[in-house]
């Protein structure tokens, strides 16, 4: 505030030794510097809204091709949550009913009867074999989305960074440009 009131001071003093023809060559400058000055400024209002809004409308449309990508990883997560659960649950049941026929075992499995009614943590993984194959199918697709979600967005950041900076450091000179204009004119 001091130095406003310094600069403030000064012009009435400049202004107090003038005669009257140099007051009005002096408004006359001012009025048309500041005719350029408001020229310039709308110029950089229109620029940044145009070519800000632009520039920036690609990486809109990038962002959401990357959400879309997160919205199907979400919902092949839910779905892989729920279908585990279905299976946790029916190999648990299965299990206190003892009722081995319906574990459908594979025929191949070299693990006694005696040995799967014995140790539940066999059992549950032994049973089932096809539905436990669908889960893991389900983790593997889940598993793909989100390595493509985390792929996508490190390319982008990657990316972006570096035109966000160049496309604002010439935003930054192309302002410089139109203010020096305005000040030379000055």
């Amino acid at each position: 505030m001091q130095r406003i009131g310094q600069v403030h001071a000064r012009i009435g003093e400049v202004y107090g030794k003038m005669n009257e023809g140099q007051t009005a060559d002096v408004f006359e400058t001012l009025s048309q510097s500041f005719k350029k000055i408001h020229t310039s400024c709308s110029v950089l209002k229109k620029s940044a809204v145009k070519d800000h809004a632009k520039f920036f409308q690609f990486y809109k449309y990038e962002l959401n091709s990357i959400e879309e990508l997160l919205q199907k990883c979400m919902e092949r997560k839910s779905e892989l949550v729920q279908t585990e659960k279905r299976l946790r649950q029916k190999k648990e049941s299965l299990y206190s009913q003892q009722l081995v026929a319906k574990w459908k075992i594979d025929p191949n499995c070299k693990i006694t009867i005696d040995v799967l009614l014995k140790n539940k943590a066999v059992a549950l993984r032994e049973m089932l074999p096809d539905e436990t194959k669908e889960c893991n199918h389900l983790r593997i697709v889940y598993g793909y989305y989100c390595n493509k979600v985390k792929e996508e967005f490190m390319r982008t950041s990657k990316n972006d960074e570096t035109d966000i900076k160049a496309h604002c450091l010439q935003m930054a000179k192309s302002n410089c440009n139109i203010f020096e204009d305005v000040f030379i004119f000055i």
